[in-house]
């Protein structure tokens, strides 16, 4: 593409963003062909014709299936997502005081924080508080968990980190805010995607019958529960089925005729991404669930000409039969560290 369209065609999308409602920002975050992170990440590389399926592929599936039939398959809008924000030269630099019991910092220094910022608000049975600043000048991006404004305006997180916006949306040495290592804004579904009709990037999942012993590449980090254990939620899983490494990429059967499944358009947008791209599996939830970037990110809910103006959208829980567990690499183990990042220090 020459530069002269890439230029037409970012303002073409900040013109979409400022007719919608939606923050023009978070129209044109992205590199011009509407991806984060490098194109040679895994999130943003597509599955082989010839991908070699796992030979426990149908057990796992078998847990994902009774998963989504039991709790439905999700995809977060309004809570347990991530809002993300946007900086400039303008936006304050603060410090994040870090406090989670297992830190191995105590704050992060010089992190734009935009004032309209405001972590996800969670459910009322709790939060993960996550959130994301983007700053596109500087290539940087910053990760929060369970992040808190004080009354004094300071900000607090249990946990935070950094990186590049060139980099492969995974923290090197895990230790990101999720709990596989995968950025917490990586593998979104972002409005203008559903508006453009194409998701061009992998998809990140959570779900509740993880497997314990380590992540399989990509992923540097692991959350996964012992097999003694009923999966996050108390949902039981049922005998015979296995349990998925942290990792784990999960593809929709290439093959699948969508059109003939009675999709709805926005639903046959993500199916089709899961078929091209697929998901990865990035951490233990209560349900089988994917995310869409935090409604509270725009200034006002983008969503709505999708599935309305509620917290959670669903997929038909029948399309998780037609999911098969790409085959999996050696489990590692865990060996975390903050990887160095001129984007901010860790103290």
């Amino acid at each position: 593409m020459k530069p002269g369209r890439i230029v037409i065609g970012i303002l073409a999308l900040a013109l979409v963003g400022v007719l919608s409602g939606e923050s023009v920002v978070a129209s044109t975050d992205a590199r011009p062909d509407g991806r984060w992170f490098a194109p040679r990440s895994p999130l943003n590389t597509p599955i082989p014709a010839n991908a070699a399926v796992d030979r426990r592929s149908p057990q796992m599936v078998a847990g994902v299936l009774h998963a989504s039939q039991a709790r439905g398959w999700a995809i977060a809008v309004k809570r347990w997502t991530v809002p993300v924000y946007y900086a400039n030269d303008r936006t304050p630099r603060r410090q994040v005081r870090l406090t989670a019991g297992w830190r191995s910092r105590n704050e992060m220094r010089g992190v734009p924080i935009p004032d309209e910022a405001r972590p996800d608000p969670g459910s009322s049975s709790g939060t993960d508080g996550h959130m994301a600043v983007i700053d596109r000048r500087r290539g940087c991006f910053y990760e929060f968990y369970e992040a808190e404004r004080g009354p004094d305006g300071t900000w607090s997180a249990r946990w935070a980190n950094r990186g590049p916006l060139s980099g492969t949306g995974i923290q090197p040495g895990g230790r990101s805010t999720r709990a596989s290592g995968f950025v917490n804004f990586a593998g979104l579904i972002r409005p203008v995607e559903l508006r453009g009709g194409a998701i061009r990037h992998a998809l990140t999942f959570g779900y509740p019958f993880t497997k314990d012993g380590g992540p399989v590449r990509p992923a540097t980090d692991s959350d996964g529960r012992p097999s003694t254990q009923d999966g996050w939620g108390g949902l039981a899983r049922p005998e015979g089925t296995l349990p998925i490494p942290q990792g784990a990429r999960l593809q929709l059967d290439p093959a699948l005729d969508l059109g003939a499944l009675g999709l709805l358009p926005w639903q046959k947008v993500v199916a089709r991404a899961l078929q091209v791209y697929g998901m990865f599996l990035a951490d233990t939830s209560g349900n089988l669930s994917l995310a869409a970037v935090g409604a509270q990110s725009f200034r006002s809910n983008p969503y709505a000409a999708f599935w309305g103006d509620e917290p959670y959208a669903y997929l038909p829980p029948t399309l998780a039969q037609h999911l098969r567990v790409l085959r999996l690499p050696p489990q590692a183990k865990r060996r975390t560290f903050v990887a160095p990042s001129r984007c901010a220090a860790m103290r």
